[in-house]
């Protein structure tokens, strides 16, 4: 295993690499280059807010929706919102 042959090399004073080692680390940098890419991207998050009043029928609405269309919050807010946009723009 290339892991295990990286470790143990590690360890001695010597330190000839061996075909398998360079391949391991070539990919092993190239996996961190893709990773930082993604890393850098950060979830768009937004907050809902509630009037005292409005928030035990919203959320009931919001409940009742989600259980009838098989979907979690998330994904009934931006079904809502293309079907509203397409409405109003078509």
């Amino acid at each position: 295993m290339v892991l295990l042959n990286v470790a143990k090399r590690e360890n001695t004073e010597e330190k000839d690499i061996t075909q398998d080692e360079t391949i391991y680390h070539y990919h092993k940098s190239s996996i961190r280059k893709l990773m930082t890419n993604y890393s850098r991207q950060y979830p768009k998050v937004r907050n809902v807010s509630y009037a005292e009043y409005e928030v035990d029928r919203l959320t009931m609405m919001e409940d009742k929706l989600m259980r009838h269309l098989g979907k979690n919050y998330s994904q009934l807010h931006k079904d809502l919102v293309r079907k509203e946009f397409t409405s109003v723009c078509m």
